[in-house]
């Protein structure tokens, strides 16, 4: 029985070989891809990232910001800000504005005819003191930096950009960053927001994270 086995071992020799050489060529021709970087090297990769952001972001597709709110909405101003005891002796007064950062849907009752605020500022016992109207066209109308992306097939601005974080300038504007879905960086960039929710200039540069407004 030993002779039989031989010669099926032998026979199949060549199939073998022939496997091992396919693939130490592939192997080989996979390095040099790599290091010359031939056409579509470069779209592979794009597509790649962005097929990697867009799992990502489908993976974790949760709401951030999720509350229950009473059923007639002229209670939901009433509702939204709530003073709560911290164990310091009492609730917080809020002496000092502070602004909400709002986007799409977000606030919509504070400005009608818009698709929400971009921002609210509270002061007092909750009571709001200044709304910025969003208006995503004419922010992104307003770019003057613009640095290249990768994106799934439809981004929209308008449905795929979230308001991350804002802060205040003296004069009342705001320094807004956004996050953008769907894409590869997530960083939106930043803009600075008039009051009445036009854009003195948007920065589409990769920005991210929360702003801060210096003294200068």
């Amino acid at each position: 029985m030993l002779f039989p086995d031989l010669r099926r071992l032998w026979y199949r020799a060549p199939v073998a070989w022939f496997a091992a050489a396919l693939a130490v060529v592939v192997f080989m021709c996979g390095m040099q891809f790599q290091r010359t970087k031939p056409f579509p090297y470069e779209l592979l990769r794009s597509a790649k990232k962005t097929a990697e952001s867009a799992y990502a972001r489908y993976r974790s597709n949760t709401l951030y910001y999720l509350s229950v709110v009473p059923d007639h909405h002229y209670e939901v101003e009433a509702t939204r800000i709530a003073s709560r005891d911290r164990g310091r002796g009492g609730g917080e007064d809020w002496s000092t504005p502070f602004v909400f950062p709002g986007g799409p849907g977000r606030f919509a009752e504070l400005c009608p005819g818009h698709p929400g605020c971009i921002a609210v500022e509270y002061a007092g016992q909750g009571r709001v003191a200044r709304v910025y109207p969003y208006r995503p066209r004419e922010i992104k109308s307003a770019t003057i930096v613009e640095l290249p992306y990768e994106r799934v097939i439809g981004f929209d601005f308008f449905g795929d950009t979230e308001v991350f974080a804002v802060d205040t300038y003296l004069n009342g504007d705001l320094l807004v960053v956004f996050h953008y879905d769907w894409t590869f960086p997530y960083g939106g960039g930043v803009a600075r927001i008039r009051p009445d929710g036009t854009a003195a200039w948007y920065r589409r540069d990769y920005s991210h994270h929360e702003p801060h407004v210096n003294d200068d």
